[in-house]
């Protein structure tokens, strides 16, 4: 095994480590915090400085979800096959139902019968892209959503264009690092890990993935799977 290889197996190893082993101190903070919480709830100035806690331990356990969520992508058997795109953006926009009539998110589909890939890896990674679709949009704008979904001459295509807030050029290789976050978390809560995970999930079938971006003028992913 080389160099390359032994390094990613010691990184698998302390992702699922941190991510597994930090579930009990946090479940014993909690618990604690709740029984403090209730033993000062009539003192006012003590009560800001526990709510204070509370947000940043659902902070750590925001993050922990997601690392775990890492941890189980990069652990995963990926057993690539052609499947229908239609069922998995009907699973995709059926999970993201709730979040799809709240915003008003008008989502429109083209796609071909057939894509390659992990059906469980792509429908990750497809909920994924059009959750932050969904999220990452100026206060009070209906988001419009365009997906083309498409396989031939040896890969299979995904983009995802909308209408959100995109991002200056310059962070669009920046935005696929662990926990890199372009807003303030009051502003769009996250983890920051999930184009990460989406990233992983690209590079486990050999592919790539690109994502196209103006500030205030919306993002456009480009996903291409080689089909092997």
């Amino acid at each position: 095994m080389d160099k390359t290889k032994i390094l990613e197996e010691e990184y698998k190893k302390l992702v699922y480590a941190v991510s597994h082993d930090l579930q009990s101190p946090l479940r014993v903070l909690d618990g604690h915090l709740h029984m403090l919480d209730a033993k000062i709830k009539d003192n006012e100035q003590l009560s800001i400085h526990t709510e204070a806690m509370s947000d940043s331990l659902l902070q750590m356990k925001a993050y922990l979800k997601g690392l775990i969520d890492y941890s189980r992508t990069i652990h995963s058997n990926i057993n690539p096959q052609f499947f229908s795109i239609a069922d998995i953006l009907a699973v995709a926009k059926y999970e993201l139902n709730d979040k799809i009539q709240k915003s008003g998110a008008e989502i429109n589909i083209s796609t071909s019968d057939t894509f390659f890939g992990d059906r469980d890896l792509i429908k990750k990674l497809v909920i994924q892209l059009l959750d932050n679709a969904i999220k990452f949009q100026p206060p009070g704008q209906q988001p419009v959503i365009h997906v083309e979904a498409s396989s031939g001459d040896g890969q299979s295509i995904l983009t995802i264009r909308d209408n959100g807030i995109g991002f200056s050029p310059e962070w669009k290789d920046r935005v696929f690092e662990l926990f890199q976050k372009l807003n303030k978390a009051t502003d769009y809560p996250g983890n920051g890990l999930g184009l990460a995970i989406c990233q992983k999930v690209v590079e486990m079938h050999g592919g790539t993935i690109e994502v196209e971006a103006q500030e205030g003028a919306g993002c456009l992913v480009r996903v291409v799977i080689p089909v092997s």
